[in-house]
């Protein structure tokens, strides 16, 4: 079996609808090869659990940087079609910035918590896009669900998980002193082991308001999808995933991609790292001024895409 790395064309009224509504399901966007790729990379990636896997033999479990594991998922960054299909909805060059693994087991589904993805990270704007794969086919009731348009709202909530920082000053303190000192942070550069509640929220934003028990109140959007099917959801939408139903295993790859250029200030992102998570290595000599990502990511997708200048838009 050969690989296909071209994107296929995307209907224009699909781009509008991701802009519209802040998601968009692209069907068969994968052909066998790549869906064989993803299965073999998450098979490994859930055989060979590390300190960045939390929740294993749990009814959920999320690893973070799989593909620094397995061959297979870079090979999935590296050469298949997704990155060029993000680029293709933004009509920008885009950076990949980071990949994490959901496992579900068989039987009653768990529960995903209503959030926003720009809470968690140090990035934020309207150029950041998460590209969900799956294995397994994921039926309407147990698959993500967003509300639509919500992208658009112009608000970041709290986070539903991670640490006050007046439950740890010192640790909130120490994190301050190692930032300064340029120690790398986050990451398996910098943990054995790590998950999002090892991690400081930010008090001073927002409650999430409660969907789950208003949902005739919010217009949610939701698929079916199958292996080989892109779903692209923006960085800033709500969304979560519905449980309680059985199921079967669903095991899911999620890329984040940002711009090709971000705009940031020493000062922006010494705030925002002390109250939020941060997934990529920062040094304070590298974010001073408007930056492109070279020292932070790097380029994913095609050889096009490889070759493609970094964009002039900023994220900030």
């Amino acid at each position: 079996m050969s690989a296909d790395s071209s994107c296929q064309p995307i209907d224009p009224q699909d781009i509008a609808a991701f802009h519209r509504d802040g998601a968009v399901l692209l069907k068969n966007c994968l052909d066998p090869y790549w869906v064989n790729i993803l299965t073999q990379g998450l098979d490994f990636i859930h055989d060979h659990p590390d300190g960045m896997s939390a929740g294993v033999n749990m009814p959920l479990r999320i690893d973070q940087f799989p593909a620094k594991h397995s061959p297979d998922l870079q090979h999935l960054l590296d050469d298949s079609p997704i990155a060029e299909i993000v680029g293709t909805v933004l009509s920008a060059p885009v950076r990949f910035y980071m990949d994490q693994m959901f496992y579900k087991p068989p039987g009653p589904i768990f529960p995903s918590a209503w959030h926003q993805d720009t809470s968690y990270y140090n990035i934020e704007g309207h150029q950041v896009i998460r590209a969900w794969v799956c294995a397994d086919p994921a039926p309407r009731d147990v698959s993500i669900e967003v509300v639509r348009g919500s992208h658009l709202w112009n608000i970041t909530y709290r986070p539903p998980v991670g640490m006050d920082p007046a439950q740890d000053p010192e640790g909130a303190a120490q994190l301050e002193r190692d930032f300064a000192e340029g120690k790398i942070l986050i990451g398996p550069e910098a943990h054995e082991q790590w998950t999002y509640f090892d991690s400081f929220l930010d008090p001073s934003l927002p409650p999430l308001p409660n969907i789950e028990a208003n949902r005739e109140s919010f217009d949610i959007l939701g698929w079916d999808y199958a292996p080989g099917d892109v779903l692209l959801f923006h960085g800033n939408i709500l969304h979560s995933a519905r449980g309680g139903a059985e199921g079967h295993i669903l095991g899911e790859l999620m890329l984040l991609f940002g711009p090709g250029r971000m705009c940031t200030t020493y000062d922006a992102v010494a705030k925002r790292f002390r109250t939020r998570l941060n997934f990529t290595i920062l040094h304070p000599e590298t974010a001073s001024i408007c930056q492109t990502l070279t020292k932070f990511s790097h380029w994913h997708g095609s050889q096009d895409w490889h070759k493609a200048m970094p964009s002039t838009q900023t994220v900030m």
